[in-house]
């Protein structure tokens, strides 16, 4: 953790210390008390390292500039925000309840009518910031979906939280500097992985994987590598929710095909539209979105769920408001790079301080990222040289590139990295450096498809031993810019510009 975690009774500008209930590899979120109020917020106080980086600092400002006008039952509130000894704050609303992926990873799949209400109240956040001010999230997931139950087990709320890549409908996405797990890309939209521009259907796509796997315990799609899943969104059939769940009624299959559609004009055109659907009744007849928040249960009193109450989660770190990521990622969407996942799967490792082992085919949403190491697995490739490649296809690659790695999850959270990239005359070779890392080695085994390049990293000078190699790096190529990821989650990802 980069910057000295604040003890009870500790300042925060004016706010107070009462515990730290979160912490990952951006920073710690804190509950604090409000210094004129008798109210509890949540301050989440970004690392130094991370602060200090311009891409993050503006993406933290960017958060607090959207939510700060959204004022709805079932968004965060944010409250204020500063600086402390370097380090960007920010305060929110406090939920004293726990994230709908926690609440998945405990108690399995949920109640039909439980999974509806939460699914209703992210909806009707989701409609209400885009009907309202043309807003769309672009992180919906379960851990984004925060829940609370009041004494009696009853759920009591429910809130999205984290706009932090948020953007106004029509602008484009680019995974890369948003920052994109394995773990969030189990819910991200087609167009979205191909770089098209968004509206509020690529939220819809999200909000229905998010009900897929709260009703069946895992997401539509499942894979290793952020490519593989990305292929998934973009080819695979869609998944059946019955076969996952045998116990829910058969006219969610044809739910589930409409909103997990490819093509966004298929799918419901709201997230109302959908949650209606879920309902089993006719979207003309559901109240209007911004009255659809935090349903509780089922029926008019209602239902108890045997889920824990706030007492008996007093030490539950998930309580914290924004739930810190580690980013990552590249975009693909050309069929044939199905072949190109296939032979880079068991190549891909994970590097340098986030060493985190392989994701499970089948997974549920996991807590914030922590530093734990785990030691890697390598592989050698058989073809020491990669694909025969046409210098003319790989023209617009040849050069130096350059750019800043965000790795959240890594002791060194940002640093930087220096590509250039030549043809040798057969295929596509090159060279890699990181400065602060005190590491570099070369680039070979190269394989193309579309404007997707695969590369095989080998470290040969490895001074403070802070690289592990091989890994695979991805390289997606966007006008003026290069888009760089390597690693499953938990690893690294940068837009890098020629050099």
């Amino acid at each position: 953790m980069d910057g000295e975690t604040l003890g009870v009774g500790s300042r925060v500008g004016d706010y107070q210390i009462q515990n730290r209930i979160g912490a990952g590899g951006m920073g710690e979120v804190y509950l604090v008390q409000h210094p004129r109020l008798p109210r509890l917020d949540a301050l989440k106080l970004l690392d130094a390292t991370v602060s200090r980086n311009a891409q993050f600092s503006r993406r933290f400002q960017r958060e607090a500039d959207l939510l700060a006008p959204l004022r709805h039952p079932n968004v965060i509130t944010i409250h204020d925000r500063g600086v402390h000894e370097g380090r960007l704050w920010l305060t929110m609303e406090y939920v004293d309840g726990l994230d709908a992926a926690r609440l998945l990873t405990s108690q399995g799949p949920l109640p039909l009518e439980l999974a509806v209400a939460i699914i209703g109240g992210a909806g009707a956040a989701l409609d209400y910031a885009y009907g309202e001010y043309g807003i769309t999230h672009r992180d919906v997931k379960p851990a984004n979906i925060l829940v609370e139950f009041d004494r009696n087990r009853r759920l009591k709320t429910v809130k999205l939280a984290d706009f932090g890549i948020a953007k106004a409908a029509g602008e484009s996405t680019s995974l890369t500097s948003t920052g994109v797990t394995i773990g969030t890309m189990s819910y991200i939209a087609p167009e979205a992985i191909e770089g098209r521009e968004l509206d509020n259907r690529a939220d819809v796509y999200s909000l229905g994987c998010s009900a897929f796997e709260l009703l069946t315990g895992t997401p539509p799609y499942a894979a290793t590598t952020i490519p593989a899943l990305m292929m998934a969104h973009i080819a695979q059939p869609i998944p059946s929710i019955t076969e996952r769940n045998r116990a829910l009624p058969k006219h969610l299959d044809s739910v589930f095909a409409r909103v997990l559609a490819k093509d966004p004009a298929q799918r419901y055109q709201t997230c109302e539209d959908f949650v209606g659907a879920l309902r089993g009744t006719a979207s003309e007849e559901l109240p209007k979105a911004a009255s659809v928040p935090f349903a509780v249960g089922h029926g008019s009193a209602g239902q108890p769920w045997p889920w824990p109450s706030s007492e008996s989660r007093e030490s539950d770190p998930a309580r914290a408001v924004i739930s810190p990521k580690s980013p990552l990622a590249v975009a693909a969407y050309a069929m044939t790079l199905l072949l190109v996942v296939a032979a880079v799967v068991w190549l891909v490792t994970s590097r340098g301080d986030s060493r985190s082992t392989p994701v499970a085919p089948v997974t549920t949403s996991a807590a914030a990222s922590t530093t734990t190491t785990t030691p890697p697995t390598t592989t050698t490739p058989t073809d020491p040289t990669g694909a025969e490649i046409n210098r003319a296809a790989v023209e617009q690659w040849l050069g130096g590139w350059n750019g800043t790695v965000s790795q959240p999850a890594s002791q060194t959270p940002v640093y930087t990295v220096q590509l250039q990239l030549e043809h040798d005359g057969r295929t596509v070779v090159g060279t890699i450096v990181y400065p602060e890392l005190s590491c570099s080695g070369r680039l070979d085994h190269a394989a193309l498809s579309g404007n997707v390049l695969t590369l095989q990293e080998n470290i040969t000078v490895n001074t403070r031993g802070k690289c592990v190699t091989p890994s695979t790096l991805t390289l997606m190529l966007r006008p003026n810019e290069i888009g760089y990821g390597f690693g499953n989650d938990g690893g690294g990802q940068a837009t890098l510009n020629r050099t």
